[in-house]
This record gives C-alpha cells, sequence and structure tokens, in this order.
C-alpha cells in the first residue's frame, strides 16, 4: 500500500469468503519485520440499485493490532475513501461518464 505522500506499507491479504455478487470478506495483515503491526478482516457488501448503480457497504473489524499501529488504524477510513475514489474515477474514465 502507498500512502499519498509516497510512504509504502508492506501487507498482504487473503480472500477467505466470496459470494458472488453480493459479499466479499479478506483479512489484511500488515507490517514488514516478520511481526504483524495489526490484522484486520474487511467484510465489503455490494446491494444493487437498479441496472445502473450498486452501493457498497464496507465493515472493517480489527483482529489484532501492537501500540504502533493506532495511527494507521486511526487514517483507515480516510484511506478507503481515497482508494474508492480512485476506483469511481477509473470506471467513470473507462465507462466515458462525467459526473
Amino acid at each position: 500500500m502507498r500512502s499519498p505522500d509516497g510512504n509504502e506499507y508492506p501487507m498482504h491479504g487473503t480472500f477467505t469468503e466470496i459470494f458472488e455478487p453480493e459479499r466479499l470478506v479478506f483479512v489484511v495483515t500488515v507490517g514488514d519485520d516478520g511481526t504483524p503491526r495489526f490484522e484486520i478482516q474487511n467484510t465489503v457488501t455490494f446491494l444493487e440499485h437498479g441496472q445502473s448503480q450498486t452501493e457498497l457497504t464496507l465493515e472493517i473489524l480489527v483482529l489484532s493490532a501492537n501500540v504502533a499501529a493506532r495511527r494507521s488504524l486511526a487514517g483507515a477510513r480516510i484511506g478507503w475513501n481515497q482508494s474508492l475514489d480512485r476506483l469511481a474515477m477509473l470506471f467513470e474514465s473507462k465507462s466515458g461518464r462525467n459526473q
């Protein structure tokens, strides 16, 4: 993961549930020295609204975290919002839509 200021944060994840097309569950572990700073479970649900809109809901559950992870976890909402905004821009550019 790369932050807007260019810092990189090594991480890896595993999908634990895939219920197409309504839900994804994946666990992400963040840490670069062999000792995880934190581990979170992300549950993403998709709710279709008509044929052209989908509501995305994200639930984050902290499974484990050390003291140093507090700052990173406090920024999770901002980080996810930035990632989802970039994803929306990608979809808009691919579909030719501008909102």
